[in-house]
């Protein structure tokens, strides 16, 4: 028998529910903040009544209680603006803590399993950005770059859901899939669920699918190595912004692009828990980079000038949701997929993710600040004319 976790004491939930409610008021009517003895006052209450309950502050559930209400009251001391992401976040770690306490742990392990499976639906929805790499390639960029990040979305959202839940539903033993001789489950379930030779024609298809989309993968990333590498942003930019002459391609980022996803997916060769380690690697990484510019657009308020393409007044609630959204998937996409945890069955996710931010963070650090100064305007009638004159005279 699993243990049962305990509730959480009704005034727990009331309080922390209350404060997060007055937080948000004062946010949207863009009033004062509680000073530092409203804050005193609430946080002595916080410690009665949790001593009342518990008779005492230490252990595990009143450890639980007061983590759940200091995290609403926390909100109290940040600033509508610049910290909004900040608050949806803790406002929503708070209620789902609260809500996952109050459940058996079989109940808690369930929804997990669960929201685990949101990788799928995640990963799925990638890919969308490509639409913006290649806006410079492309005539009205302002419009035609997020016409087509949307439409990708719809697209996905609706493919995707018919074939994620087509090939769910075609699982006929669980275990069978997961130890078969083909070592590639989705084979083995369409295997078992059309025949054979269905089976291979499925999977077929799929290579094919597959194919064309990691071509779709490097022609997007071979287009960020470029202009990265044109605004100086990476190391040996110089070599990754050159133009092949015959081709008219960056043929440097394309190889350099091919390359560095061949390396990330080697691990699979050697150790099956690794595949759910490169998804959540580019799930979490990719929607970390989606959401970057929506912070920043937030951080700027009013300041920031708008396109022709833009959400209205939808586009702050949005933006907050969004950040909350891929804060809660990228601590989500990092927990263990596999039980028990062995150095073979490890999420390695944090410690790629992690060397990524602390490359990037170092070097920033170190040498980017002192040079850096932001993406190199490149696109006038002189530039181009100067651009097609020098790839006709090393053609």
């Amino acid at each position: 028998m699993l243990p049962q976790v305990g509730n959480l004491p009704w005034w727990c939930t009331g309080l922390t529910a209350a404060v997060l409610l007055w937080r948000g008021t004062l946010a949207v009517q863009a009033r004062t903040l509680p000073g530092r003895w409203g804050r005193t006052a609430l946080l002595a209450v916080t410690l009665i009544a949790t001593f009342a309950t518990h008779r005492t502050l230490l252990g595990r559930d009143a450890g639980v209680t007061l983590v759940i209400v200091l995290l609403a009251l926390k909100t109290l001391e940040l600033r509508a603006r610049r910290d909004a992401f900040v608050i949806f976040f803790l406002s929503f770690f708070a209620m789902l803590t609260n809500f996952f306490y109050s459940q058996s742990l079989m109940t808690a392990l369930t929804m997990l399993v669960a929201l685990l499976g949101l990788l799928l639906a995640q990963y799925t929805l990638t890919g969308f950005d490509a639409s913006a790499h290649m806006t410079e390639e492309t005539h009205n960029a302002a419009v035609t770059g997020p016409r087509g990040i949307v439409n990708s979305i719809l697209v996905s959202i609706v493919a995707g859901w018919v074939l994620l839940i087509g090939l769910t539903y075609a699982i006929q033993s669980y275990d069978g899939a997961i130890g078969t001789k083909t070592l590639v489950p989705p084979a083995q379930i369409f295997i078992d669920a059309v025949g054979a030779t269905g089976g291979k024609l499925l999977l077929l298809i799929a290579i094919g699918a597959q194919l064309f989309c990691g071509m779709a993968s490097v022609t997007a990333n071979s287009r960020m190595i470029y202009a990265f590498s044109r605004d100086g942003a990476l190391p040996a930019a110089d070599k990754w912004h050159r133009i092949n002459p015959r081709t008219r391609t960056p043929t440097n980022a394309i190889w350099l692009a091919a390359g560095g996803a061949f390396i990330l997916g080697l691990p699979y060769l050697f150790n099956a828990t690794a595949y759910a380690a490169v998804t959540s690697i580019a799930v979490i990484g990719l929607y970390i980079a989606y959401v970057l510019p929506t912070f920043l657009r937030l951080r700027q308020g009013d300041a920031f000038e708008r396109g022709p393409w833009h959400l209205g007044r939808w586009s702050r609630p949005i933006g907050i949701v969004a950040i909350g959204w891929v804060a809660f998937i990228t601590v989500l996409f990092m927990l263990p997929t596999a039980s028990p945890v062995t150095r073979l069955t490890f999420n390695y996710t944090p410690v790629a993710v992690l060397a990524v931010l602390g490359f990037a963070g170092i070097w920033w650090i170190v040498s980017a600040r002192h040079w850096f100064t932001g993406p190199k305007m490149q696109g006038s009638a002189e530039e181009l004319a100067a651009i097609e004159l020098e790839l006709e005279r090393l053609a």
